[in-house]
């Protein structure tokens, strides 16, 4: 019995010897710092995590490496005795780099749990330059990106989302606000307050109108805070027709479109002599109605109107072309007459206004 006792004893022993054995072991006071707000030209920023060697043996920093190269860290190198602290400092460099960020650094130990994740974050208010570079447009407290929203080209009755940055380069959180919104186009961000030095990627949906088809242009006006000035951004895209339901039948039976002419001239014309008129033709060769979606132009002191807004088979159709010779920005006038059908084969076809002003 007493030696199954002083077995007993000897097993205990041991096994609290084997608990309190615990050998390095790292214990951060706070694994994440976060600097705040702070300007670009205030340079690298840094900070010291400390740590407790709460083991019984010495403590030793095996590696840290930083997951970017705006990130850079320093460290004890000595082992820490257990009780002792140690540190592990960390710089941020902010140039070329506004707005939020958040970036890790791996601490490895020589100990049973090795790898410490250390986190520093905050956001960096751009300086001038920077800013200059990457978001160009000024537009009060905010900078963006660009003035202009480029869709490209869109089937009618589909959506086409597209992204717009703005940046907040001051040290106050503002709620920039859209105004004159066309028609088809939403736009929403989850996030509508964008804080100070923060960057903000709002979503724009566009659906186009059943009467939007070719060149469709407009604009649309943000302003970062009620008493600053609105800005107007452009917005351009293509929007064709979808015929990619047509069935065989359909599209051997679709309208066609016939021209009788593809190029208008007006020969000389004189520049305060006052508009100058011509017309073309075009008709529907096809086997159903033809739906004249569209007829127009972009150039400048050029003007289109149509007798018509839909051909039946064999029927044509009368475009007149009006041209203003002060408006006319050039001596040579090149203008493109768009006609937009529901001719599958040919859904846009243009026509040419040419002449010399003098």
């Amino acid at each position: 019995m007493k030696r199954i006792a002083s077995l007993i004893i000897t097993a205990v022993i041991t096994a609290v010897t084997a608990i309190n054995a615990t050998g390095p072991d790292a214990k951060f006071l706070t694994e994440t710092h976060d600097f705040g707000a702070f300007d670009e030209d205030d340079g690298l920023v840094k900070c010291r995590f400390a740590y407790v060697n709460t083991g019984d043996e010495p403590l030793v920093i095996v590696a840290s490496r930083a997951t970017c190269g705006c990130t850079s860290s320093a460290y004890t190198k000595t082992p820490v005795e257990p009780g002792d602290t140690g540190y592990v400092e960390v710089t941020y460099n902010p140039t070329g780099r506004p707005g939020r960020f958040s970036k890790k650094v791996y601490v490895d130990f020589n100990s049973d749990t090795p790898r410490h994740t250390l986190i520093i974050k905050g956001v960096v208010i751009g300086a001038g330059n920077t800013l200059r570079g990457r978001y160009p447009v000024d537009a009060g407290a905010l900078k963006l990106r660009q003035d202009n929203i480029l869709m490209g080209e869109i089937k009618n009755g589909k959506s086409k989302s597209v992204f717009f940055e703005v940046y907040n380069a001051t040290p106050d959180s503002i709620t920039p606000e859209w105004t004159r919104v066309p028609r088809g186009v939403q736009i929403n961000t989850n996030v509508p307050k964008v804080g100070p030095g923060e960057q903000l990627t709002y979503t724009l949906f566009f659906v186009p109108q059943p009467d939007m088809y070719g060149i469709y242009t407009d604009s649309l006006s943000l302003r970062a805070t009620p008493d600053d000035e609105s800005v107007n951004i452009s917005m351009i895209a293509i929007v064709d027709e979808d015929f990619s339901r047509l069935t065989p039948g359909q599209l051997r039976d679709a309208p066609a479109i016939e021209l009788g002419e593809s190029t208008l001239d007006f020969g000389d014309i004189d520049r305060n002599g006052g508009p100058v008129t011509r017309n073309f033709t075009f008709r529907n060769a096809g086997n159903s109605t033809m739906l004249i979606r569209r007829v127009y132009t972009t150039d400048p002191g050029i003007t289109v109107t149509t007798t018509a807004d839909k051909l039946k088979k064999g029927k044509e159709a009368i475009v007149t072309v009006t041209v203003d010779p002060l408006s006319v920005p050039t001596e040579i006038l090149n203008g493109r007459i768009s006609l937009i059908v529901n001719d599958p084969r040919n859904a846009t076809t243009i026509v040419r206004a040419v002449g010399t002003i003098r």
